[in-house]
């Protein structure tokens, strides 16, 4: 992998996008999660003992989207955060919501993906906690002031892009694509640089 400009920085910029898009998955389209399945999960079996199939409908959406990128940005392809741009661009079109949370999913399973690569979480963040307490409690600042950065992105990308969405509703739809705009740059490789 070639030395990139600023991994950590467009590791949490991406966590700022999965909070972001979350936060507009659950509002805008439909209730659901585009990246906490755990979530999803817990609520298909809430919709599941009391049939409710209006709600399982966005959650089974989600949960196959976000199944879909990750199988998607397993393969060998490049270009992956232009390909989330673009899916993400699709939460601001005209479309139905659930196609539009189905691509928002799509797109967070593959930026796991990505995040993986990085070696960072990017969208799950449970465990991630877990973990750095854990680092934290033995010791091992270093470890976990990196998840605690990326918990603190999932929360401000979320509370930016509540916080436009108050004031300005379709421009809040725009946060997450505008954010990986931002992640793409830091995440460029630095030229000159050994392979």
């Amino acid at each position: 992998m070639p030395e990139l400009r600023s991994p950590r920085a467009g590791a949490a910029v991406l966590a700022a996008t999965a909070g972001a898009t979350d936060l507009l998955a659950l509002t805008d389209l439909g209730g659901a999660f585009a990246s906490i399945v755990t979530g999803n999960l817990v609520t298909a079996g809430y919709a599941i003992a009391t049939a409710d199939l209006q709600r399982l409908v966005p959650v089974a959406v989600a949960v196959t989207g976000y199944a879909l990128g990750v199988i998607l940005w397993s393969l060998p392809w490049t270009r992956q955060l232009l390909a989330e741009f673009a899916l993400l661009m699709t939460v601001a079109a005209p479309l139905p919501a659930t196609l539009r949370l189905f691509t928002a999913a799509v797109a967070m399973g593959g930026q796991s993906v990505i995040g993986l690569r990085l070696g960072a979480v990017t969208t799950y963040l449970t465990g991630a906690l877990a973990t750095a307490l854990r680092d934290l409690t033995a010791g091992r600042r270093k470890a976990s002031v990196t998840v605690l950065i990326q918990l603190v992105s999932l929360v401000t990308g979320a509370a930016v892009t509540a916080g436009i969405r108050v004031v300005a509703p379709s421009a809040a739809l725009f946060v997450p694509p505008f954010l990986v705009v931002i992640a793409a740059v830091l995440l460029t490789p630095v030229k000159g640089a050994s392979r």
